[in-house]
């Protein structure tokens, strides 16, 4: 079994299947991302046609692509990633969005 598409582990995990934990992890991580892509898509260009069709495009890069290749380095473990989702974090809970710290799990 090859890499597979964000699509086709979730029709696999709908249809009961039990996919493995790296596409279940990377899926995760690649829904996660796709999610706040989309909010500041939205925040952008608050046009709604302009809007619709750009989030069609990449919601359907994401569906068709394995979560690994479209998150790129994207992912937990790059400096970059690690500073964004810092000031990310430090943001949310200014603003009141999460409660409390959530430790950063150990590796």
């Amino acid at each position: 079994m090859g890499d597979r598409t964000l699509f086709e582990i979730l029709e696999d995990l709908k249809s009961g299947g039990m996919p493995s934990y790296n596409e279940l992890y990377y899926g995760l991580l690649a829904d996660s991302a796709l999610r706040v892509h989309l909010v500041g898509l939205y925040k952008k260009d608050k046009h709604r046609d302009a809007w619709k069709a750009e989030a069609q495009k990449v919601v359907h890069r994401a569906l068709n692509t394995p979560p690994k290749d479209w998150l790129g380095s994207n992912l937990p473990g790059n400096p970059d990633y690690e500073k964004w989702r810092g000031i990310a974090k430090g943001i949310a809970k200014k603003i009141g969005l999460i409660d409390k710290e959530v430790p950063d799990a150990k590796r």
